[in-house]
């Protein structure tokens, strides 16, 4: 039975160069000797140079390529055309690769090299269908997979990642790939593959059970969803108050290609002609970032009046660290900036697992911010605090601050917040939770459609980026008009 070979690194024991080999099995090679090596150790025998057999000079035969041209090259690649390589010769390859790739002047010729025209043409020119076909085969797949995460677990390579994509080269690049029809075909078409649930589904769902209506959804009720030929978002059965009403969450950027206007089109024309006892109504993805936008429309819509408050005593609520799964969504409904800031330390109030209030704790928001002798490591903003509505008691509120101020780590000093006089907020809370006002800033501005819901103008700017619009494009296609604010009021709390 012949001995079983496998492919391993050796070391030279005279010059120390590293070479691959197929090695016998259970066979020492301490002594190795590179091919080099052992030719110059003959050589210095002089019996071995004077009875070396003298070799005849190699005639070339007619037609036969000179070793390294593009003949040459094109045949040999022939020749391997549908030869698979064994694992052997795979481990082989995998271990020289490795071993050059360690070399930093290797890695600058092979980027240079791949940079070049040239070899961008020949890929251009190779990338065929049957080409491609071979990288969609699943074990093609699962080999990416697994290598790319065991190249992420490496803290070098995803800092070179990220930054790679914060270079002007990578977002230009970007940029452009973006605005191209192909980019907004393939990620429609992701869009239709995600779960049907939206975040901002979600988010209205959240807010129909703390209205303690009753509805329908796409996720759990599918089939009370279908009407027709289509499906809605979410449904609320008819009452005496109102018909059977319809409810369509609409994302702004997919719900403004072409292939999508037609179909809610054809949706609305479907429920209007053949489905006179429903309403079909629209809530846009900017909508969820107004001051209580939703829960206004959806008062209106349902005929419905203010929440029903709870009674509660404070030994009841529990204080602790809240998740972002948890405040984000809270703070989307009943927050009139909807969204959770900068973040940072993010204390919850719960009553019975129910999250019934938020305070966070964020880093000041620019380095030129401070507060007294205090260095920006010492000093904290609350900068989103809110409580639901069916939880308004007569002190909570300070109550509640004051246990977050003290879940706060040793080290914070001081604590910075505003009230917004814009939103009728004049610092009552902050002056019962011991907050010294310590001056004003000057007034600034925010956006406000024709129907009186307000948007905050960061959150307008993020969304108009988003759809690759500037601020004032975004402010006229969905009607929101600039308003002058008035000032804030600039609170310090000090431990």
């Amino acid at each position: 039975m012949p001995s079983k070979k496998i492919a391993t690194e050796l070391s030279c024991t005279d010059c120390g160069a590293k070479k691959i080999i197929q090695c016998l099995v259970n066979r020492n090679y301490d002594q190795y000797k590179c091919r080099s090596c052992s030719i110059k150790n003959k050589w210095t025998d002089a019996d071995y140079r004077e009875n070396r057999p003298k070799r005849q000079p190699r005639k070339r035969a007619a037609g036969v390529s000179e070793f390294g041209s593009e003949e040459h090259r094109r045949k040999i690649s022939e020749s391997r055309k549908g030869k698979k390589l064994s694992e052997s010769t795979k481990l082989k390859l995998s271990i020289s690769s490795s071993i050059k790739w360690q070399d930093a002047d290797y890695r600058t010729r092979w980027k240079e090299r791949n940079d070049s025209n040239e070899i961008r043409s020949k890929l251009r020119e190779r990338w065929t269908e049957e080409y491609r076909s071979r990288y969609k085969t699943e074990d093609f797949k699962l080999r990416q997979s697994v290598a790319s995460k065991k190249l992420w677990q490496s803290e070098e390579y995803r800092k070179k990642v990220l930054d790679s994509k914060k270079t002007d080269k990578h977002k230009a690049l970007m940029a452009k790939i973006q605005q191209s029809e192909e980019y907004i075909r393939k990620l429609s078409a992701a869009y239709l593959r995600m779960p049907c649930i939206s975040g901002i589904q979600r988010t209205l769902f959240k807010i129909l059970d703390d209205l303690n209506i009753g509805y329908y959804d796409e996720e759990r009720s599918p089939d009370q969803c279908l009407i027709g030929p289509w499906s809605f978002d979410c449904v609320i059965p008819a009452n005496d108050q109102h018909k059977t009403i319809l409810i369509e969450c609409q994302g702004d950027w997919i719900h403004s290609l072409p292939h999508k206007k037609t179909s809610d089109k054809a949706k609305a024309t479907y429920i209007s002609q053949y489905h006179s006892d429903k309403e079909l109504k629209y809530l846009w993805e900017h909508q969820f970032s107004s001051y209580n936008c939703v829960v206004n429309l959806l008062k209106t819509w349902l005929k419905i009046t203010d929440h029903e408050i709870i009674d509660f005593e404070f030994n009841e609520v529990t204080i602790k660290e809240c998740r972002a799964v948890d405040y984000r969504p809270f703070l989307q409904a009943y927050h009139y900036l909807p969204n959770a800031g900068r973040g940072g330390h993010v204390m919850g109030a719960f009553m019975h697992d129910t999250l019934i209030g938020v305070c966070v704790f964020s880093p000041l928001p620019r380095q030129n911010i401070k507060v007294r002798e205090f260095t920006q490591a010492e000093t904290k903003e609350l900068s989103r605090f809110c409580i639901h509505p069916k939880y308004q008691k007569k002190n909570f509120g300070s109550w509640f601050i004051s246990k977050c101020i003290k879940s706060l780590p040793k080290n914070i000093k001081a604590i910075l917040s505003y009230s917004d006089h814009t939103f009728n907020h004049h610092g009552a809370l902050y002056r019962a939770s011991n907050f010294k006002l310590e001056g004003t800033t000057r007034p600034d501005y925010w956006y406000q459609n024709q129907e009186g819901w307000v948007m905050h103008k960061k959150t307008l700017y993020n969304k108009a980026v988003n759809l690759k619009l500037t601020e004032k494009e975004f402010a006229e296609r969905y009607g929101y008009y600039k308003v002058e604010g008035m000032a804030k009021s600039k609170y310090v709390y000090i431990r």
